[in-house]
């Protein structure tokens, strides 16, 4: 197994960053129609989005599985939070633009090629940057771009979907727009590790290493469930607490 892994990591790991780099070089390509034909330039944008994470998902050594019907541009999508790796699924399914944390604008490929795809960065510490981030929230909509935020606020420890936080919902409410979502969920092989312990990124495990140790594991799936309905409120705490119920519901508790 342990040859097995090595093998798998120096498969994977230089096609990984090899794809991503020739992705971030379409997408520089690219990037001039921005000021010539912006609608075209969204459209390219995300084609080239979903291609990468179609891509990295595969090398990485997943399987992508959808149910229900992914919502089109421009919408506000939540769920919940279990890896990175649901930034790279939701990328491949639908070329989103994302609310994330700071953090994310360092890690190695992941950030370098988020930095350039749009991605709002948040630190959830400083009030006045959740401030700006929620009037953010709403220039993107308009400009039609479908955005996903991960409403947890961080990625669940327990594994279980915690109640979302608001304040990014207020956008939503504001403008009286209704709020897809969907729950995301992991497998693995039957006797390979489970995927708390391949995919799930918990704390206690830098990035380069969890990702590492992914390379090497044999594989694994993603299941991407979508609600039937977007679900609307006239109060961000309802819709919140409505959306949490709703992401529960969908939500098969990983091993």
């Amino acid at each position: 197994m342990r040859l097995g892994g090595i093998v798998r990591l120096c498969l994977r790991l230089p096609l990984l960053v090899c794809w991503t780099l020739a992705m971030f070089a379409l997408r520089m390509a690219i990037l001039p129609t921005r000021w010539v034909n912006p609608p075209s330039e969204l459209r390219m944008r995300a084609f080239l989005f979903r291609l990468w994470g179609r891509g990295a998902i595969w090398l990485m050594g997943g399987k992508l599985v959808v149910l229900g019907n992914p919502p089109q541009p421009p919408f506000l999508l939540v769920t919940n939070h279990l890896s990175y790796v649901d930034i790279i699924t939701s990328a491949a399914l639908l070329g989103t633009t994302f609310v994330a944390k700071a953090e994310i604008a360092h890690w190695p490929l992941i950030g370098f090629f988020a930095k350039n795809l749009q991605t709002v960065f948040i630190n959830r510490n400083d009030l006045r940057d959740v401030v700006r981030v929620k009037n953010e929230v709403g220039n993107i909509l308009r400009k039609g771009y479908g955005l996903h935020i991960f409403a947890e606020g961080g990625i669940s420890q327990d594994l279980q979907v915690k109640p979302f936080k608001p304040a990014l919902l207020d956008a939503a409410v504001r403008n009286h727009l209704p709020v897809h979502y969907a729950a995301i969920t992991y497998a693995t092989g039957q006797y390979d590790p489970p995927p708390s312990q391949v995919v799930a990124w918990l704390e206690g495990k830098s990035f380069a290493r969890h990702l590492l140790e992914l390379l090497m594991a044999p594989g694994f799936t993603v299941k991407f469930t979508f609600g039937d309905q977007p679900i609307q409120a006239n109060c961000r705490k309802e819709l919140a607490q409505r959306l949490t119920e709703a992401v529960r519901a969908l939500y098969v508790p990983i091993p």
